[in-house]
């Protein structure tokens, strides 16, 4: 330890190692607080990267990582850490009424420039990747998911940019010239970016493709009611794909409608007709199926954006006859027809993918005008090219130290310095100087380079989104149908380029089950997933068997819906009739749909445990099997999507596990968990009807001689079921369901309404009872 300086006051200036314990003391905050906002920041952007529909999943999520408070975090963690650095020599600054002979100087300037690239940095990663809430236009009508224009974020960043640059020019050790253009180089990515999102909600404002375009849908629909002639039975229907913004319109009572067409009823002559087909520049459905050199995917996926249009109608309050939906019905039914089931669900996984970016998220805007996309992706890859240049000029700070630099203080965050003054005031006097190197640059330089990888990826992200963005493929598409349709065969990698982490539905189904095996609450794995997600649930790809059975349903009842009473009515010869009472006897569709599913349990049970041959049956015990537990994780867990009241099938469900879970655990405590003991213990100790009608009805199924007939009938029963619960009035359940990345049964309630299924039948006995004596 070093002494102290002859004649010195120590009451008024510390010794060396209280100076260093107390500057280390600071850089151990800082460091802290620098290391952990980075984590925190990396953990945003890569949950925004994989999965971007996680900020609209569960509550905890929300709060925990997308909450209001996570954008606004940062500001106030920059300010902290630049006065933390700047009064990192506060105690150590002599005082002016004592003579003291010990002075210390505290060379920081390398800290102070790498802090404050790194709150640069922070904030470029907040603007790119984790500011990410959506900016809607939307129309009035459209319950209020109109945003407002992005004012917050520009104005945090005018902010940071007061803080981060006032800092620099207080700093008088530090090195101002190339440093100076990094932070404003820097500022200036980031107010490009967010006036170019400013600018472009504004034009979506106006914009008759955008938030005006519910109202030019109805009208231009009334429009082509009012036209004498009528489409051909399936014939693809004139529903707008792209084009509205170069078109004149008249507001009128019921909507905007297209002066073109105004001017066409009576009907004109051929040379009226001509002039004004000539200026004609709406993309229909009709006008690209006609384009035979273009792909199938393609033309589906412009099916699925003019879908789309006729769907957010829908959510501004239309009804469906306003919307249009008649002139699609034909359609659709010989699509249905006609094509597999994977290139229907996808056409219909589609529409909803651009009703979930038009809502919530910033992609439409940026198509309002033709040069946005184009002016977003320089902004990304002069991003790139920034962050590139950053880190070399980094790493040039480090590679070339000046001559004779000692090594310990070229690899310290600072270097405290005392220098000890012998001698009197106005006399000659000598000094000497002790240094001692705090703290290690890899605290800055770790966090510095991995916010710049960070960014980059965001932005990669950003260039892949403008490439293989489904809004940017409908628009190239529409683009060239007027100018030269041979530029479509130019592009086949773009509109074929995909992206499944740019995808904002999910092709998958959840399962649960009441009776199979169970997640332990205890494992500390499954107890976090309860934590963030708040469902014991199990998420699986939607099976080729399950949809088939779905879009087969459909076709073979015509559009007939029934909770399973008509296929079981077609096995009337072969026992249908005898399986009805599941069907009826239930009060409400919630507990017909746990009867069935205890009972398909069991039966899994059984062929769980190698008693039951799978063969020829595959598909059908696959379909079964997955919409049974689907169906009763929609009970459990979202209920609100089912026809009862939400709060009773919540109820009911809990009602029926609890039942279920105490009997169970009596076969678990007694060693034997055979299907047959399970039966017999739910025969005899269950109190809930619920569970005693599935055990009923599963012991019923295993009486059938024929063990594939028994899955042929649950898969049946199964696919009517979802059918019938799908369409619903409630589209706000909907939107919630297409903001945490859908679900199987807003799919079917969307394609049920484009082929003109809107209401369920009543599910009352007598109901169903007349449809058993036609």
């Amino acid at each position: 330890m070093m002494e102290a300086c002859p004649g010195e006051d120590w009451r008024v200036v510390p010794n060396l190692p209280e100076a260093t314990a107390y500057i280390n003391g600071k850089l151990v905050t800082l460091n802290v607080v620098v290391v952990g906002t980075s984590i925190y920041a990396g953990i945003l952007v890569g949950i925004g990267l994989y999965r971007p529909r996680y900020r609209n999943h569960h509550a905890f999520v929300r709060l925990l990582i997308y909450g209001d408070g996570a954008n606004t975090l940062f500001l106030p963690i920059i300010s902290y850490l630049l006065s933390l650095d700047a009064s990192m020599d506060s105690v150590l600054r002599p005082d002016p009424g004592f003579l003291q002979l010990t002075s210390y100087y505290i060379e920081r300037s390398l800290l102070t420039e790498l802090l404050l690239i790194w709150a640069c940095l922070i904030q470029l990663l907040q603007t790119v990747g984790i500011s990410n809430a959506a900016t809607v236009a939307a129309d009035d009508r459209e319950a209020g998911r109109n945003t407002g224009l992005p004012v917050a974020p520009l104005l945090q960043t005018i902010w940071a940019a007061y803080v981060v640059l006032s800092q620099t020019y207080l700093s008088f050790h530090f090195y101002a010239d190339v440093s100076e253009l990094v932070l404003l180089g820097a500022f200036a990515l980031m107010f490009a970016r967010l006036v170019l999102k400013c600018f472009a909600f504004l034009m979506a404002q106006r914009s008759l493709a955008l938030r005006l375009n519910p109202r030019l849908i109805v009208g231009y629909i009334k429009q082509l009611l009012q036209e004498e002639d009528s489409q051909s039975h399936g014939q693809p229907p004139q529903l707008i794909v792209m084009g509205e913004e170069r078109e004149q319109v008249d507001e009128q009572p019921h909507g905007f409608y297209l002066k073109r067409l105004m001017m066409m009823m009576p009907r004109p002559s051929s040379q009226q007709e001509a002039s004004m087909n000539k200026d004609n520049h709406l993309v229909t459905i009709d006008k690209i199926w006609q384009l035979e050199e273009l792909e199938e995917t393609s033309k589906d996926l412009c099916l699925s954006f003019a879908l789309f249009k006729m769907l957010r109608c829908r959510f501004a309050g239309y009804t469906a006859d306003e919307t249009g939906y008649a002139r699609a019905h034909d359609f659709i039914w010989q699509l249905l027809r006609s094509t597999s089931h994977d290139r229907l669900l996808g056409v219909i996984t589609n529409e909803l993918s651009f009703l979930h970016d038009f809502y919530f998220s910033s992609v439409p805007i940026s198509y309002s005008k033709r040069c946005l996309p184009i002016l977003s992706l320089l902004i990304s890859l002069f991003t790139i090219c920034y962050c590139l240049l950053v880190g070399i000029r980094v790493t040039y700070r480090y590679s070339y130290p000046d001559p004779g630099t000692d090594p310990d203080k070229y690899w310290s965050q600072l270097v405290i310095e005392r220098d000890c003054r012998n001698g009197t005031t106005g006399g000659d006097s000598s000094s000497s100087s002790d240094f001692v190197f705090a703290g290690s640059s890899l605290y800055d330089l770790v966090p510095i380079f991995a916010l710049l990888a960070l960014v980059m990826l965001a932005e990669v992200r950003e260039v892949a989104s403008c490439i293989c963005c489904n809004w940017g493929k409908v628009a190239l598409i529409c683009r060239q149908l007027y100018s030269n349709k041979q530029l479509l065969m130019l592009y086949p990698a773009v509109l074929r380029f995909r992206c499944n982490l740019l995808n904002p539905l999910e092709d998958k189904m959840r399962q649960c089950s009441i009776i199979l095996p169970f997640y332990s609450r205890k494992h500390i794995i499954t107890a976090l997933h309860h934590l963030l997600i708040g469902k014991f649930t199990k998420n699986v790809k939607v099976p080729a068997a399950v949809k088939a059975a779905i879009v087969n349903a459909l076709g073979s009842n015509n559009g007939q819906l029934s909770n399973g009473v008509g296929f079981l009515l077609q096995l009337q010869d072969h026992g249908g009739r005898e399986f009805l009472w599941a069907c009826i006897d239930g009060k409400a569709t919630s507990d017909v749909i746990l009867a069935w599913h205890i009972a398909t349990s069991i039966l899994e049970m059984k062929l769980v445990q190698g008693q039951q041959n799978a063969n020829s049956s595959d598909n059908q015990i696959i379909a079964a099997t997955h919409l049974s537990r689907y169906l009763a994780y929609v009970v459990k867990c979202w209920p609100e999507l089912l026809p009862d009241d939400d709060k009773w099938s919540k109820r009911l469900y809990d009602d029926v596990s609890k039942d279920s879970m105490r009997v169970l655990a009596m076969a678990r405590r007694g060693g034997d968990g055979g299907y047959k003991k399970v039966m017999e213990l739910l025969t005899e100790k269950s109190e809930h009807e619920v569970v005693k009608n599935g055990v009923r009805l599963g012991r019923q199924l295993m009486e059938l001689e024929d063990e594939a007939a028994a899955w042929r009938l649950l898969a049946g029963v199964w696919s009517e079921m979802i059918l019938y619960v799908a369409p619903s009035e409630n589209l706000s359940a909907h939107s919630d369901a297409i903001a945490r990345g859908g679900e199987l049964i807003t799919v079917v309630w969307a394609l049920l309404m484009h082929l003109g299924i809107y209401t369920r039948p009543s599910a009352d006995a007598n109901s169903v009872l007349s449809i058993i004596h036609v």
